[in-house]
């Protein structure tokens, strides 16, 4: 569900919308097996492409992925390519999403 919120937000917001309020996000991502492989790397693709509507000079931006547990990949910071490079890095673990 959040994969398609996310996948909404980017196709109504124009590449040239940046937002630029001071912003800490954190991105948190289901790398679990309840994802579809198929969709695994565009929700990585999706969530670059989300990355790149916020501004690096007063933003930040963390890095969480979870299936059985959550896990920190990133925590916040300025550098927007370190959090892309997190992304692009994560794989997909077998199991099922705890949402408990």
């Amino acid at each position: 569900m959040g994969v398609l919120i996310l996948v909404s937000v980017i196709n109504l917001v124009s590449s040239d919308a940046l937002c630029d309020k001071n912003v800490d996000l954190n991105l948190v991502l289901d790398n679990s097996a309840s994802i579809p492989a198929s969709q695994f790397g565009q929700i990585k693709t999706q969530s670059i492409n989300f990355l790149n509507l916020f501004n690096d000079s007063n933003q930040r931006v963390g890095l969480v992925d979870f299936a059985r547990q959550g896990n920190l990949i990133q925590g916040l910071t300025y550098d927007f390519f370190q959090v892309a490079v997190g992304i692009n890095s994560m794989t997909q673990l077998g199991g099922g999403t705890n949402m408990g």
